[in-house]
């Protein structure tokens, strides 16, 4: 994470500094509901995504860049140990490139936003 200063707009005191990080985590659960047992992470998944449209419209007129990475689902030893084989196999054909991706892809791409 990337923290940037940046006087708040709307704060009625101009004096007030926030930190702000410029790259916000979501997933496919903030966009879909999540599966059984999930609405405490997907309603926050999807908190993420508000929350990070609403700074690019506050702090892009600051020239300030805030972006949410929402990858989708990841190969990763997580989804090895809990995500059924039919789910994942459902997924990765409903995406383009009909496969998982990467943790790999999602570091580089960080790299790549944040230069």
């Amino acid at each position: 994470m990337l923290p940037q200063r940046h006087q708040c707009p709307s704060c009625d005191f101009h004096a007030v500094s926030v930190i702000l990080s410029r790259f916000f985590f979501a997933s496919q659960a903030g966009r879909d509901g999540g599966g059984p047992g999930a609405s405490a992470y997907a309603s926050a998944k999807g908190a993420v995504m508000t929350f990070t449209r609403a700074m690019a419209k506050e702090l892009g007129p600051s020239n300030i860049r805030v972006n949410a990475l929402c990858p989708g689902m990841i190969s990763t030893a997580f989804h090895d140990t809990f995500t059924k084989d039919a789910v994942r196999a459902n997924v990765s054909n409903a995406t383009a490139l009909k496969r998982e991706g990467s943790a790999k892809e999602v570091a580089e791409t960080v790299a790549y936003l944040a230069s």
